[in-house]
């Protein structure tokens, strides 16, 4: 089992240095985000999280990139750095509603108040009638048990 950890970790460690501009290509980047999630499986999570890390950094704007790594920090419970890369994606999204959306849940365990006001706002006023954005965000809200912010969506 370490042979192959260790096989894996040359492998990934080679691709990374052997040829950055590969990162740029999509391929390569799939391929190297299906390493680092072995590596997590495997129960290297501080080899994957440096590579999931690298490529947020290259591709802040990627979901992809963005999600595992939140799972990482989530549950090494690093709030701070969670907070930071959450900023950074949404700011590459240019403060998009459907980044907004897909970082809601963190907002929420962050207590950032003030946003998450401000995308129900937003997607009420935007898409009252997309059914598909209320029940995710209201499902967010569900599991975090904020009763009051639902009413208010609902009324």
């Amino acid at each position: 089992m370490k042979n192959k950890t260790t096989i894996i970790i040359l492998l990934i460690s080679s691709i990374l240095l052997s040829n950055s501009n590969a990162i740029k290509m999509p391929n390569a980047k799939k391929k190297i985000l299906r390493q680092a999630s072995s590596l997590q499986k495997n129960g290297l999570t501080n080899e994957a999280y440096k590579i999931y890390y690298d490529l947020f950094l290259d591709f802040p704007s990627s979901y992809e990139t963005y999600e595992p790594l939140k799972t990482i920090l989530l549950n090494e419970k690093k709030i701070e750095e969670l907070s930071k890369i959450t900023n950074q994606y949404i700011n590459a999204n240019n403060n998009s509603l459907q980044s907004s959306i897909q970082v809601f849940d963190i907002l929420i365990v962050l207590e950032e108040n003030n946003k998450i006001d401000s995308i129900l706002n937003k997607l009420i006023k935007q898409f009252p009638d997309n059914k598909q954005l209320m029940k995710k965000v209201l499902k967010k809200l569900l599991n975090k048990n904020k009763i009051s912010e639902v009413l208010k969506i609902l009324n």
